[in-house]
């Protein structure tokens, strides 16, 4: 005689979108802190209190990626379901980065850089999130 083949229990039906959440947020901290690195050495950034023009746009190119990857990965990982966590991604990191905009604690950075830095972060991860949940389809 054999013994009936026991089935697992489903997922949480939380457990994906959550776990896409979490490894879009490690993603795009792990590129953006490495890819600051980087750009540091490889500009020679001696003053990192008065960044240059070169730095500036080196830094929103760095953010850029990093959005696009983490909402590539997110998209992949959400595909077949609502967008809803592919939107919660881009708007946790977008906001974070608006924090000394409206606190009015901005250091050396100019203004434009400030502000353009959030929407660089959420339409990175929109269009990575959508293209990839449109090339799987």
């Amino acid at each position: 005689m054999t013994a009936p083949v026991r089935t697992r229990p489903p997922a949480p039906s939380f457990l994906r979108p959550a776990l896409a959440l979490l490894s879009g947020l490690g993603i795009f901290v792990a590129i953006v802190f490495l890819g600051t690195i980087v750009v540091f050495v490889a500009l020679g950034v001696k003053d990192a209190q008065h960044p240059s023009l070169a730095l500036l746009i080196a830094q929103l190119a760095v953010n850029a990626v990093g959005a696009l990857v983490a909402g590539f990965a997110a998209g992949r990982m959400t595909w077949g379901r609502s967008l809803y966590t592919l939107f919660l991604l881009a708007i946790i990191p977008s906001m974070s980065s608006l924090i000394p905009v409206l606190k009015g604690t901005a250091g050396a950075e100019p203004e434009w850089y400030l502000l353009s830095r959030p929407a660089v972060i959420l339409l990175g991860i929109l269009i990575g999130g959508i293209v990839e949940r449109r090339r799987a389809a």
